[in-house]
Order: C-alpha cells, then structure tokens, then sequence
C-alpha cells in the first residue's frame, strides 16, 4: 500500500477515527502517525469533523413506551430469547472482567516497583501493543505514566497527556515519557475527581515544555479509557 498517497492517507484516517481500522493495520497506521506529520494531521481533521457534526446532532430520549415494549416481547417468549439475553448479560461480563485483568497484567508484568498501588488503570494504543500505560492511585492522588513502546514523535516535540471531562475543557496532567521511560506526575483534587468520574484520557503533540496555551494545541493522536480496578 502506498502511505504516500494523499487519498489513502485520509481514507485510512477516516478508518482510524470512525474505528473501523483493526488489528494489524491499525497498528500500522499508528506507528505511521508516529513519524509523519501529514498523517496526524489527517487524523486530527478527521477528528474535528466528526467531533463537530455529533454536537450538532440533537439527542433523541427513546419514548417511555420502547422499554416496556421490548420487556414484553422478551416475556412472550420465554425460552430461547431468555436465555440469549442471559448469555449476551455473563459474556459482556466476562469480557470487561477479562479487559480488566488484561490491564492489570500489562502493568504489573515487567513494570519497576513504584509502590504505587494503582487503582486506575489506561492502556494507549492497542492492547497487544501498548504504547504508554497510565497509572493511578486516586488516594495519594499520584499518576505514573510508562512508555512501553513509545518513541519521539519528531524532532523539537513532546507528547502532553490531557484529562477529558464529560464537559469542558481538556486538563493537562503533563508531559509523557518516550523510549521505555517513566514518569510521575501528581495530580490536583481537580483532576481526581474527573478521573474519579470517570474522565477519559488523550495524547497531543506538543512544541517542548508542553502546550503554551493550558489547551492542546498539536494533534490528538491517541485517546483511551480509564478502567478502575
């Protein structure tokens, strides 16, 4: 496949954002986006696009009458939908169960003693291959942030960690480590509570000491969630 060609360097942005890029491919491409300032910018358009167009769309309440239409057609047939439905409830258990375990694994494997005691978990990039792992501990109110196959952007950038907010602004938190490296950073009562509620998390790219402005001013290459242990 040809990465130089502008048409597929946006179809694939497309992909990666819409999340429709997997497996292989998806980690391809990001370790593109990596080095390459043409497709981070794509990715960031592509972002901002489809950011702007889900906050113009309204959101639409179902009527009060959807859920018990669909708990009575559930009741008129007990047998082979009960236990579909029952199947459907322990595999999405089983799964964030396993999605949890994996998280916690991945940190604790080959991870230096900190004495950190997590309760927070967030993988970035895709599981099989990390790029950073987050880690926090919301009563000492502590992050540790390890580069697990993170390397420098480009010359004169750094990678800046945000908090997200369910509304509002994005929150730095600081400066993330390349290059098998790792850092700390010790978060505000403010930032505690966002991650506490359940904030997400995002990567830009950022000129060096970070981002002048208190908001991301780069590209935002990567985002993930926060899993609490």
């Amino acid at each position: 496949m040809n990465y130089r060609n502008p048409q597929i360097i946006e179809q694939l942005a497309a992909e990666y954002v819409l999340g429709t890029l997997q497996g292989a491919a998806r980690r391809r491409f990001e370790r593109l986006m990596m080095d390459r300032e043409d497709i981070r910018q794509a990715v960031w358009s592509w972002e901002s696009r489809l950011g702007r167009l889900s906050a113009e769309v309204a959101p639409v309440p179902p009527p009060a009458s959807a859920w018990r239409t669909i708990e009575q057609r559930i009741s008129d047939e007990p047998a082979r939908p009960a236990r579909a439905l029952t199947f459907w409830r322990l595999w999405s258990t089983a799964v964030t169960l396993a999605a949890v375990v994996l998280l916690t694994v991945v940190f604790t494997s080959d991870a230096p003693d900190t004495g950190l005691n997590a309760d927070h978990v967030a993988i970035v990039g895709d599981s099989s291959e990390p790029l950073w792992v987050i880690s926090a501990n919301l009563q000492t109110g502590e992050l540790s942030a390890r580069a697990v196959n993170a390397t420098a952007a480009e010359l004169d950038r750094v990678f800046e960690l945000w908090m997200l907010p369910e509304s509002g602004a994005p929150q730095s938190i600081g400066l993330l480590p390349v290059n098998g490296n790792q850092v700390s950073h010790r978060l505000s009562p403010a930032l505690r509570a966002l991650l506490s509620a359940g904030g997400g998390l995002a990567i830009s790219i950022e000129p060096p000491g970070g981002s002048p402005t208190g908001l991301p001013t780069g590209p935002v290459v990567h985002t993930a969630e926060v899993v609490s242990l």
